[in-house]
């Protein structure tokens, strides 16, 4: 089984602005996380078997890794779990 690496779980503790924020992103990035996991051997086993054969292995390899690329991207962002977006200076409005 693999295990969480370090950079993942130093994400949730940076991302998290306190203490019971991070045990919910820990939750649900864990659980969500291997529930997502779970489909790629199987995935990747059901194209080996079929007669799509193990070049459409490697593309759906290609796609998932796209997908984790953008993912990562967005979680190496400079901010907290459920903080606002900052708005761009000068486009807000008071009220």
């Amino acid at each position: 089984m693999q295990r969480p690496t370090t950079l993942g779980l130093t994400l949730i503790g940076l991302r998290a602005k306190d203490a019971d924020t991070a045990v919910g992103l820990s939750g649900m990035v864990q659980g969500v996380g291997y529930l997502i996991a779970i489909l790629g051997p199987l995935g990747g086993g059901a194209l080996l078997t079929s007669s799509a054969g193990l070049t459409a292995a490697l593309v759906l390899l290609l796609v998932v890794t796209a997908g984790e690329l953008t993912a990562g991207v967005g979680a190496g962002r400079n901010r907290h779990v459920l903080e606002p977006a900052v708005a761009p200076t000068g486009t807000a409005r008071e009220v």
